[in-house]
């Protein structure tokens, strides 16, 4: 009956430290045993639900790695339980594969609108269920590792004051990493056009800073200068870096960053300042008396 499966690999646990746990929600005890048997032989660790109340439950008490879910069950049934496990599960961290006995349309988009990952139809093909759930599996933890990836990226963005963006030449319009420009200790929105920013720049620096964006607007020239922001009282330095792509339609894209080297400057003119005062010094100390 389960001959088909020899080939289908299950999908470990990417830190080796626990098998892919998936919680199979039946009220038809025959299916989930044989869901259990079939996914048990092939390394999975399984938990069986006999109806949504009872999957929800399990459900807050551990994460599992991935939900089956049967549509038709008495009291909650899988839509609702799959739309209320998204909300204990924002980030659609854990896929949930619907389990249906119809193709009936109208059954699958209201699964999807409960935001299910997917759906299987009984009876259920063996090799084909588990290659699905392989692929659900891999999504997930893709999708996952994207999100915490973002974050991690958003936090030393913070850190080093970057804001990142692409400039499209023919619209216009400016895409950003973060919505608000990377300015220490004040809250400025980042522009949606690049004339909006050098509104921002204080009236001395103005006109070096249009000059340079209308050069790489209109020749394709690399773009690095700073200039000075006035914001919440204080005064900002800010570099911008941006160079346009060079094939196909990314030559129409100058993508770049902004960052507040504000203090790096201050730093620097401190620096400067120590090392001319132990030049001034020394030269003072070596004249005669």
């Amino acid at each position: 009956m389960f001959s088909d499966r020899s080939t289908v690999q299950p999908l470990s646990n990417p830190a080796g430290t626990r098998p892919t746990r998936i919680l199979v929600a039946d009220d038809d005890p025959t299916t989930a045993t044989l869901l259990e048997q079939v996914l048990s032989s092939d390394g999975y660790r399984v938990e069986i639900a006999a109806s949504g109340e009872d999957a929800l439950l399990r459900f807050q008490l551990s994460t599992p790695d991935l939900v089956l879910l049967d549509v038709v069950m008495p009291g909650i049934d899988g839509i609702e339980t799959c739309a209320q496990m998204r909300q204990l599960d924002p980030h659609h961290d854990v896929p949930i594969v619907m389990l249906t006995g119809t193709g009936d349309h109208e059954l699958i988009d209201r699964a999807f609108a409960a935001q299910a990952t997917d759906f299987i139809t009984k009876p259920f093909q063996w090799r084909l269920l588990l290659q699905r759930l392989r692929y659900a599996l891999r999504t997930g933890r893709l999708n996952r590792e994207l999100r915490l990836n973002r974050a991690r990226e958003t936090t030393a963005r913070r850190l080093a004051r970057l804001n990142f963006f692409h400039w499209n030449l023919d619209t216009g319009l400016v895409s950003w990493s973060d919505d608000h420009l990377p300015l220490s200790g004040a809250t400025v929105t980042a522009p949606s056009q690049f004339h909006l920013l050098v509104e921002i720049v204080m009236p001395e620096d103005r006109q070096r800073v249009d000059d340079a964006i209308r050069r790489t607007r209109l020749y394709g020239e690399p773009l690095d200068t700073e200039w000075r922001v006035l914001a919440d009282g204080r005064e900002h330095r800010l570099r911008l870096v941006a160079k346009a792509g060079t094939l196909g339609a990314d030559k129409r894209i100058v993508s770049g960053a902004i960052q507040d080297v504000t203090e790096q400057r201050h730093t620097e003119r401190l620096a400067a300042t120590a090392q001319q005062a132990g030049h001034d010094a020394t030269i003072s100390t070596d004249r005669p008396s």
